[in-house]
């Protein structure tokens, strides 16, 4: 994939495993493995911060992820009315997982739709992270 000042090779892959514990709430657990390289364009000169990306050469990820799923929906696409509640934990690196990337993401994300009229849904969505 090219960007303005680099472009990223990566490759990698993902699976999973998920069950449904009641009608509305499912989980899942995945495991992830990639590798990346992030790529001087030629002609330019990169700044710092991707020089640092580049003098790295190649990263290797391995994540472990948990995630939890609330659906209310009438739909599964193109709800009009319910809401959607997940919340999501993946965890990279350390002694278990090895690799060069080391993190945990957190995420909670929250929606909901609600019937305006007969063709119009009004919708929010509240996502937090980190």
């Amino acid at each position: 994939m090219k960007y303005t000042d680099f472009e990223k090779d990566a490759r990698g892959g993902r699976v999973g495993l998920g069950y449904n514990f009641t009608k509305f709430v499912n989980g899942a657990v995945s495991l992830r493995a990639d590798d990346t390289s992030i790529l001087a364009l030629s002609g330019t000169i990169p700044s710092w911060n991707v020089q640092q990306e580049i003098d790295k050469g190649l990263q290797k990820t391995r994540s472990i992820g948990f995630n939890v799923t609330r659906n209310t929906t009438d739909r599964f696409i193109d709800p009009s009315r319910g809401s959607v509640q997940s919340a999501s934990l993946e965890y990279a690196g350390g002694p278990l997982l090895g690799g060069d990337s080391h993190f945990v993401k957190y995420f909670l994300n929250a929606k909901w739709f609600r019937p305006v009229t007969a063709t119009t849904t009004f919708s929010y969505n509240v996502l937090w992270g980190t």
